[in-house]
């Protein structure tokens, strides 16, 4: 089992990403709105997770192992609401249907 932050949240979703199911995101606002730089709410992040990734497939950026578990990592930049975002989510073997969403802040291209 691989340790995450006590602080993350939780909602139920239902997001076909990279030709697999997912039921749940993970969420890590506080370091999604560290520094005050956004104020977005697991809602919101909900939302934007789904449009961005739904019916998408991307490669993962990289693979971590954590002894019998192991993360892939995602790093996707796309238009959303009209404005470019990089979004960073993990898939990992102890929970292989939720995408923990690691950050989600506005890119300049």
């Amino acid at each position: 089992m691989i340790k995450r932050p006590d602080h993350l949240e939780f909602i139920a979703v239902k997001i076909k990403f990279s030709g697999l199911w997912f039921d749940t995101l993970e969420i890590d606002l506080q370091h999604i709105n560290k520094f005050r730089r956004s104020n977005f709410s697991a809602k919101d992040i909900g939302h934007a997770a789904k449009i961005i990734l739904h019916e998408r497939f991307f490669e993962p950026h990289a693979t971590k192992r954590y002894e019998d578990e192991s993360c892939n990592y995602y790093v996707i930049t796309r238009k959303f609401n009209g404005v470019f975002y990089k979004l960073v989510i993990c898939i990992c073997s102890d929970s292989p249907q939720t995408i923990g969403i690691i950050t989600f802040y506005r890119v300049k291209l």
